[in-house]
């Protein structure tokens, strides 16, 4: 999600740039392509000191081309995101297969992934016994590359475990 962001963005600076000066520097483009990639910007998650610098990067380069504002309030179009995961001291994670068991620890071999927050109070908390456990590679769905992780799979009622980071991302 992250990286569609920030390519989106790109996209529209560059786009932007070329529209406002044609005879645009390929060095300027890779100034704007450093800048968004770079780690200083610890990845751009929602809420963090990096989106916001980023976000002021563009709005400072979209002001700097001539164009206007889209909101009255400025360039910024303000939303909500509920973002974060609460783990409780007592989460844990065993996978059994027959008679082999293996207790897994949390922040070592597995992450809870977050997902939305559950508003209603009302709703008891869920121990999930002996739910079934389908492994979904990296948990990719990439329909123009024809390829799917989750191609031939029932996830529906089961927990799906993934792996974590992206294939070849170290490549």
């Amino acid at each position: 999600m992250r990286l569609r962001i920030a390519a989106a963005g790109l996209v529209t600076i560059c786009a932007t740039v070329v529209v406002a000066a044609p005879n645009v520097a390929p060095d300027r483009l890779l100034e704007h392509i450093r800048f968004l990639a770079s780690d200083d910007l610890r990845g751009r998650e929602s809420g963090s000191e990096g989106l916001e610098k980023a976000a002021a990067y563009i709005a400072d380069e979209f002001a700097g081309a001539g164009l206007r504002p889209g909101w009255s309030d400025g360039w910024l179009q303000p939303f909500d995101v509920r973002v974060g995961l609460a783990v409780g001291r007592t989460n844990s994670l065993t996978l059994s297969a027959g008679e082999l068991s293996l207790p897994l620890q949390l922040g070592v071999s597995y992450y809870p992934l977050g997902t939305a927050a559950n508003d209603d109070v009302t709703m008891p908390s869920t121990l999930l016994e002996n739910l079934p456990v389908v492994f979904a590679g990296h948990g990719l769905s990439v329909p123009r590359l024809g390829y799917d992780d989750y191609a031939g799979l029932d996830v529906r009622g089961k927990a799906v475990l993934i792996f974590s980071h992206e294939p070849q991302e170290n490549d």
